[in-house]
């Protein structure tokens, strides 16, 4: 089971945590995609990985699909939501599939059933595979705070009984807090995880620096007897990375959340026989020019990027006020467009399938030759968690500036 998840790790990751698999694995590629099953049922079989292992990397993909793939994939009211997602899609609509399963269809639309039965049935059970993987125990008597989150946890009974209450704003906040209950002084180990991603965390025992040494990616012992009013606070401090992709592709990271391209949509309502009025089916299309190229020297982080971080709002996957943002400099590249076609012939078997209408797909990223006519001026772009967006740009392609 291992060497098979390493394996399709390895060929199919996409960046936003999930594999690509769209009916099918495809491998990886600028507009790859995934079915909303697999994200729930991926995320599914890794809570099940990291049970019987205890291995922090399956935690560490198990919060990259729930910050990033499973948000991206409906409307923040989950009343829609796409059979097929990826983290490169600029277009949404009842054509607009480009993925070859059902190419030309609505496959990648926002709605209540874009295409089949088993993405509306199933999208509902990703969060609690998250949720009830947060807290785990060792059979020793122990704690283990698997998954960052809000919450808290009872440990042991009667006068050995302790609540931990786990405060954060994670993963858009650097402090995890956990504040221990219990009516005695009560000795038992506690366990956190620290992220591959985290490279130097710190952690704090009633204020005061816990020394022992954090190795990123993996769960930390802590042996003590708590008293109640004991806190241990873990701080995880984030850092912007880049994040090499397919096509000479980069996409931009910042701790586990993956940062996309923030582009102003137009919606409308489409009348179709799965959808109502209380749930409606949507067409979304950009406004904002999407056709962007990252402006990068080398591998690092440009000095004149700017980060900024907030407090979350309740509407924290509306787009509206990300809880952070990322004001990066780009160019424009007029010859990365659309693919318009007005009739598709499908071979499918020993059938052939013709496809008519307004068909609009999303295209690869672009080749050295459109690259090299990229726009001369430079801009700001506003890159926003992938999760907070509908349409997006992810894997960008680069234009080269100076060193």
């Amino acid at each position: 089971t291992l060497n098979a998840h390493r394996k399709l790790k390895r060929d199919h990751m996409l960046v936003d945590g999930v594999p690509s698999t769209t009916e099918h694995l495809r491998g990886i590629y600028s507009t790859a995609g995934h079915e909303t099953c697999v994200i729930t049922d991926y995320l599914w079989a890794l809570g099940h990985l990291l049970m019987a292992t205890g291995d922090a990397s399956m935690a560490d993909e198990m919060e990259k699909i729930c910050f990033n793939a499973l948000p991206g994939a409906v409307t923040p009211d989950f009343k829609a939501l796409q059979y097929f997602s990826g983290p490169n899609q600029v277009v949404a609509g009842p054509q607009t599939n480009h993925h070859p399963h059902g190419i030309g269809c609505a496959h990648i639309s926002y709605r209540p059933n874009p295409a089949t039965e088993c993405c509306p049935g199933n999208v509902h059970r990703a969060m609690p595979a998250f949720a009830g993987r947060m807290w785990m125990q060792d059979g020793k008597g122990g704690a283990i705070a698997a998954l960052y989150g809000p919450s808290q946890c009872i440990v042991g009974k009667g006068k050995h009984r302790v609540v931990i209450h786990e405060e954060t704003d994670y993963p858009f906040d650097d402090r995890i807090t956990f504040r221990f209950e219990c009516r005695d002084p009560v000795s038992f180990p506690f366990q956190f995880r620290i992220p591959a991603w985290c490279k130097k965390p710190r952690v704090f025992i009633n204020g005061n620096v816990w020394t022992k040494k954090l190795k990123s990616g993996s769960y930390v012992t802590m042996h003590r007897t708590f008293s109640d009013g004991d806190q241990v606070v873990v701080e995880l401090p984030k850092t912007v990375r880049l994040t090499k992709g397919p096509e000479q592709g980069v996409a931009v990271e910042w701790g586990p959340v993956v940062l996309s391209l923030n582009i102003q949509t137009r919606k409308r309502i489409e009348a179709d026989d799965r959808s109502s009025a209380e749930f409606p089916a949507w067409t979304m299309e950009p406004e904002s020019a999407w056709n962007v190229g990252l402006v990068l020297a080398g591998n690092r982080i440009p000095r004149d990027w700017k980060l900024d971080v907030r407090r979350p709002t309740e509407d924290l996957w509306s787009g509206e006020h990300p809880p952070v943002k990322l004001t990066a400099i780009a160019r424009k590249i007029p010859g990365w467009k659309l693919v318009r076609k007005k009739r598709l012939v499908l071979k499918w078997g020993d059938k052939t399938r013709v496809r008519e209408g307004n068909i609009i797909f999303m295209p690869p990223l672009p080749d050295a030759k459109i690259l090299a006519k990229a726009g001369k001026k430079s801009f700001p772009v506003e890159l926003i968690p992938l999760g907070a967006t509908r349409l997006r740009v992810t894997w960008f392609p680069i234009v080269r500036g100076e060193d």
